[in-house]
């Protein structure tokens, strides 16, 4: 014998890999996060490449940053595992406990901002602020998916039993008067993508645009606000192809792919999750109507949300925003779940590893969701196994065998070691199964073309480390 199991696969991954790189062939793929929607035409293509360009935009205070912001850009929180993604940073906000709560807007409530490019603009914490929350960066990916949701589908799913009554969050977008089912934000306080982008310019980096033309004023002093603002509002303005840089970045979300999933269906651990009363919030799948996007019409996807607001009990944040209460939140989606590493709005549930993180995210949900976390501990061992199984591969890419969110040489590698010692058929719960692109229970030179087409896949998207902060 010459070569052993390890250095013949590696032999036959080496060559593949040569193979991909000179090669595009094999199958579809679902995109890897960062990428764009499959099916986009070369104009579409060509908006994403410019929104991408200014989402991971720094501004400095000519272009109109501050006087009071966070960061620096859309990319400087939205980062990881790639651009569009989540991070560690939080959003503060602040308020007084009572009845009616207070949001102290006189003060500059309720979002705080930690930065500034004035001295005599900073802004601090009102001492009559008894209720702080801090609120995570969620993951943009597939955001034009769910923008395309109709209202009338939310609302059908509105519940109001005995243990579950999930509510639609009815608001007023930022650019128009007519009244629309929320579906974005912590609290599913915003609409559109076009208000999320004006929202985030001004309270994240204090660039003014034509939604939301004034600055926010420290602690809601105009007096301290004019001494540290010298740029004139609103401080976006549209570019030689008419666009403004919140229609650069809407573009940029509306076309950005959702978090891949594999196995895509029949893992025990989903069944698991279907009889723990999970999916009663965390609705699976949804199927948009026809778009005048192509890419995002009459598709089936999976974000595992219904975008509603629940009652969490001690879990909520304590802050009322709109018609959400202190203890409503939003149902978060889970797509994406295995590339996080803190859960929840705080991102409380960290520190560990993915077991340990998303137990302690299941055991800290409350009201509505207390049926389901007893459910959850009256588990056996093998059934929580299975539903953690089922959960990595929420944000799995398709032959990512290491998990490492790219397919390369390693990922090759472990194929060919497959297809030596592959004796039975392969089933969803089998490792095995992240290369059964056909979902055939067998590794067939289809799913050897799938596996060109990853590797092809991952070299042609940009590094990581060109979008990090």
């Amino acid at each position: 014998m010459i070569f052993g199991l390890h250095e013949r696969s590696a032999v036959l991954a080496g060559a593949c890999l040569a193979l991909a790189l000179q090669t595009s062939c094999g199958p579809e793929l679902q995109p890897l996060m960062g990428m764009p929607l499959s099916g986009l035409t070369e104009a579409e293509r060509e908006l994403f490449e410019a929104g991408q360009l200014a989402f991971a935009k720094r501004f400095v205070v000519g272009e109109g940053l501050g006087p009071l912001f966070n960061d620096f850009g859309c990319g400087s929180c939205h980062n990881t595992p790639v651009l569009g993604g989540f991070s560690r940073r939080t959003n503060t906000r602040f308020g007084r406990a009572g009845e009616p709560f207070d949001p102290l807007s006189e003060l500059g409530g309720t979002v705080f901002q930690f930065q500034t490019t004035s001295p005599s603009c900073e802004e601090f914490l009102p001492q009559e602020a008894d209720v702080l929350a801090e609120r995570g960066t969620p993951a943009l990916y597939g955001f034009g998916l769910i923008e395309a949701i109709p209202d009338s589908e939310l609302v059908a799913l509105q519940a109001d039993g005995p243990l579950v009554r999930g509510r639609v969050h009815w608001v007023k977008p930022l650019e128009s008067e007519e009244l629309r089912a929320g579906r974005f934000g912590w609290k599913s306080q915003i609409a559109t993508l076009l208000s999320f982008s004006a929202d985030a310019s001004l309270e994240e980096m204090g660039i003014t645009n034509r939604l939301l033309p004034n600055e926010n004023a420290p602690n809601g002093d105009l007096e301290r606000l004019a001494l540290g603002d010298a740029t004139a509002d609103p401080e976006d303005r549209p570019d030689k192809q008419g666009l403004e840089f919140i229609d650069r970045i809407t573009h940029y979300q509306q076309l950005l792919a959702a978090p891949p999933q594999t196995p895509l269906s029949g893992m025990s651990g989903e069944r698991v999750f279907e009889a723990s009363g999970c999916a009663a919030c965390h609705t699976p799948s949804f199927t948009t109507p026809p778009n005048s996007v192509a890419a995002l019409s009459e598709v089936t996807f999976r974000p595992y949300s219904n975008f509603l607001l629940h009652d969490m009990g001690e879990l909520g944040d304590g802050i009322v925003d709109g018609e959400a209460s202190e203890r409503l939140m939003r149902t978060a989606p889970l797509w994406g779940l295995s590339s996080r590493d803190a859960y929840l709005h705080d991102f409380g549930s960290s520190g560990g590893d993915f077991e340990a993180n998303v137990r302690s995210a299941i055991v800290r949900h409350a009201g509505e969701a207390e049926h389901s976390r007893e459910l959850f501990l009256a588990l056996t061992g093998e059934q929580q196994a299975q539903l953690f199984a089922f959960l990595r591969s929420l944000g799995r890419a398709e032959y990512d065998w290491d998990e490492d969110r790219d397919v390369d040489l390693d990922d090759a590698t472990a194929f060919f070691a497959a297809l030596d010692r592959e004796s039975e058929s392969i089933t969803p719960d089998d490792p095995e199964a992240v290369f059964d692109i056909d979902r055939d229970g067998a590794l067939t030179l289809r799913d050897f073309r799938g596996l060109l087409s990853a590797l092809r896949q991952s070299a042609d998207r940009p590094t990581e480390r060109f979008f990090a902060d």
